[in-house]
């Protein structure tokens, strides 16, 4: 009889269990998802504490670089004739932006103009026929001395019986007709005279002459104030207007950014008042990651909505205290654009502690 003794007896409590066989893979997996579970439940938790600890050292706020503007409007009602200028030009000092056509005043300059011109020209012409007539005159008299000249010395020879009378009577015709041409040059001459004192009586006046250049002079004056140019250097920020443009006066035409003294505007909740008094210094972040420093200028004076593009969906446009900090160090010039955004951090006293700590073991 073969008896087996390697066979495995009967367990009667585990015949109704079913096996289930677990993977380590799948174990570890469970693992992860109830950790990410987890975290999602804690993270408002985690989020809230983080700003508190954080708010211990720091204070943040939001905020932008702010440039030195002008704005420049239209100097007159008319059209934009000229426009010289674009987005992100840099100007310089009296450089011409624009300028404005007004027909109303380019006629009356065109109008006076043509006026001393044709003065101008007419005395000129007049001129030159006088010269004219009073060198006929002048010929007709010397002629005129001449034949008396020969007409005495005829006569004398004529009355001692040197001359005959056919001599006689011909420097004697001579004269008359010396005489004649005389008369009719300086008729001729008065003649002229009078036509033109009928046909101009008043162009012959210098005083008028004198009264259109002067009115001339001012109309021109208000002609040029219609070329618009800039008091300062700086890059064009906005531009408002368009060359064949109607434009009233007063209308902003074009804004300008100067470079020069560059400031940054933070907005800080109403609860860290004490942290932005004047003389308080800050961090100031900008869009390439670079830091630097800036003070508090002024005790804030005014408060104002967070600007559209620097509040979040959920927090919306709140209320904030208006800072303005002057940098500390240079500002890159790469970044110095109006209306930049920048991120602030003010210190809190939380902070300063800290500063102090770290400097007695350094």
């Amino acid at each position: 009889m073969n008896i087996n003794f390697n066979r495995k007896r009967r367990d009667p409590e585990r015949e109704g269990q079913m096996k289930v066989r677990y993977a380590p893979g799948k174990r570890n997996l469970a693992n992860l998802k109830w950790r990410l579970t987890l975290l999602i439940v804690l993270s408002p938790f985690i989020y809230f504490l983080g700003k508190l600890f954080l708010a211990l050292f720091v204070a943040p706020a939001s905020g932008f670089v702010m440039l030195d503007t002008h704005q420049y409007q239209c100097p007159a009602d008319g059209m934009v004739r000229e426009f010289h200028v674009e987005v992100g030009q840099q100007v310089d000092k009296q450089q011409l932006l624009l300028v404005v056509e007004d027909y109303e005043l380019d006629r009356k300059i065109e109008e006076i103009r043509n006026q001393i011109d044709t003065f101008t020209e007419t005395h000129i012409d007049n001129a030159k026929t006088e010269n004219y007539y009073k060198e006929q005159v002048n010929f007709a008299r010397e002629a005129l001395t001449y034949q008396e000249k020969q007409f005495s010395d005829i006569d004398f020879l004529f009355r001692q019986g040197a001359a005959t009378v056919a001599e006689h009577s011909t420097a004697n015709n001579l004269l008359i007709a010396a005489k004649t041409r005389l008369s009719a040059r300086e008729h001729e001459y008065q003649q002229w005279l009078n036509t033109i004192a009928v046909a101009t009586p008043h162009e012959g006046s210098v005083g008028l002459v004198k009264g259109l250049r002067k009115k001339l002079e001012a109309l021109e004056e208000e002609q040029e104030r219609l070329s618009l140019y800039s008091l300062s250097s700086g890059q064009v920020t906005e531009v408002f207007v368009a060359e064949g443009q109607l434009v009233k006066k007063a209308e902003p035409a074009v804004i300008i950014a100067k470079k020069e003294n560059p400031m940054v505007l933070a907005y800080i909740e109403p609860k860290n008042i004490k942290r932005v008094q004047s003389g308080e210094t800050a961090q100031v972040e900008l869009p390439s990651g670079r830091v630097i420093m800036g003070r508090v200028q002024s005790n804030p004076g005014v408060t104002g909505r967070l600007p559209s593009y620097l509040s979040s969906p959920m927090l919306g446009r709140q209320r904030m205290i208006v800072v303005y900090l002057q940098p500390l160090e240079p500002f890159p010039d790469s970044e110095m654009v109006d209306g930049l955004p920048v991120k602030v951090h003010f210190r809190t006293s939380g902070r300063r502690v800290l500063d102090r700590l770290l400097s007695l073991f350094s």
